[in-house]
């Protein structure tokens, strides 16, 4: 119980992760995407914490 938050965070970026490489493998987004995915991959529990991290997370796949 004590390292599942830890877990979680691990499990969901490896996800966010490989969501963003394989939109880099098939041709959908750019290096740069790459990269700004990936942060937001490592730092999603804060961006949580705000309205503004919110909208950020849930449209990153859309305008970036």
């Amino acid at each position: 119980m004590r390292y599942l938050p830890f877990t979680l965070w691990v499990a969901i970026s490896v996800v966010f992760i490989a969501y963003a490489i394989s939109d880099l493998v098939f041709g959908h987004s750019t290096a740069r995407q790459l990269l700004v995915r990936t942060a937001l991959a490592l730092v999603w529990p804060v961006a949580l914490l705000s309205s503004s991290g919110r909208a950020l997370l849930l449209n990153a796949g859309r305008g970036l």
